[in-house]
């Protein structure tokens, strides 16, 4: 019974040690073998992206696989825009021998290369900083350089990661209807999320933005421009602040807590797009396209429209 239990454990071990061997690659499907990638990429038409990955590797590798590998929409498009190989750079026989010929040392941090259908590389060596946005704005800058339509999807990928990094601050803005706001204040760049909701009694947008993008009076007066900002709450030191500038007033406190409202992103909720798994800046987007009558498959995946159908 010991020796069962036992052989039992270790397939439980093993199984634990295979997964955990694999979070450095992500969720891509890789191809492992250079001459079988070549040949799928002449034979499709389509660039090769190499990760030159250690396996099993350091944290840097593992949360590389894990929080940008892992992406659903960055999985998607290496998977449908590319031909995706896997190197392990801490292995010997063809992955050594691949290694060697691109010159790329061993047990090394992430490193992706893109080369087109013909093996010529599109774009400088992708390395050292190890984030999404540097690797979509490298994959966009790669399909550019081969010539290759850029999906909207992907180019709005790159905006709400370049959003994120930039760091986001929160407002609220009331006015006197916040489907209305959310139509119209979601279309704005910079803007990375918007969220339906009530405050001191009043219906109020939920606002997440990048400074750095848009600045705090720069929303404020397009929200103004579009009836949407009859009052404004900032997140001042902790403390929900009334902007002087909308009402020409003091400071004062909001008197009552934020809370989202059951019917927030109204237009996207009562289209068949509401039960897809979308990312924030998709959801208010879309939402907003739908309120103006327009029509946002542009800014859905491949995958994410069959699954609509």
């Amino acid at each position: 019974m010991i020796r069962i239990q036992c052989f039992f454990c270790f397939l439980l071990l093993g199984v634990s040690l295979s997964t955990h061997a694999q979070i450095e690659l992500g969720q891509v499907n890789w191809l492992r073998n250079y001459d079988e990638a070549v040949k799928i990429a002449a034979e499709k038409d389509k660039p090769i992206f190499i990760l030159f990955q250690e396996v099993p590797g350091c944290s840097t590798c593992r949360n590389y696989g894990k929080d940008v590998l892992s992406n659903p929409l960055i999985v998607e498009a290496i998977e449908d825009l590319f031909v995706p190989l896997a190197i392990h750079n801490n292995k010997q026989g063809h992955d050594a021998e691949i290694l060697q010929k691109f010159n790329e040392p061993s047990w090394n941090n992430p490193v992706v290369r893109i080369f087109s259908a013909d093996c010529n590389e599109l774009i400088p060596r992708v390395a050292r900083e190890y984030s999404a946005s540097q690797l979509v704005s490298a994959m966009i800058d790669a399909l550019g350089k081969d010539k290759r339509e850029i999906p909207g999807y992907l180019m709005l990928v790159q905006e709400e990661l370049a959003i994120q990094k930039a760091g986001l601050q929160e407002t609220y803005f009331s006015m006197f209807c916040y489907w209305s706001g959310e139509k119209n204040i979601a279309k704005q760049a910079g803007v990375a999320y918007t969220e339906a909701g009530f405050m001191d009694g009043k219906e109020v947008v939920k606002v997440l933005y990048a400074p750095d993008v848009i600045s705090y009076e720069d929303l404020l007066e397009r929200a103004s421009s579009a009836q949407c900002a009859s009052s404004s709450y900032s997140n001042d030191k902790k403390e929900l602040q009334v902007s002087k500038k909308v009402l020409g007033t003091g400071k004062q406190h909001a008197t009552k807590a934020y809370r989202k409202a059951h019917d927030d992103k109204y237009y996207l909720n009562r289209s068949n797009l509401k039960n897809l798994e979308l990312t924030d800046l998709q959801k208010s987007r879309i939402n907003s396209m739908l309120g103006e009558g327009l029509d946002p498959t542009d800014l859905l995946s491949p995958r994410q429209l069959s699954k609509l159908k």
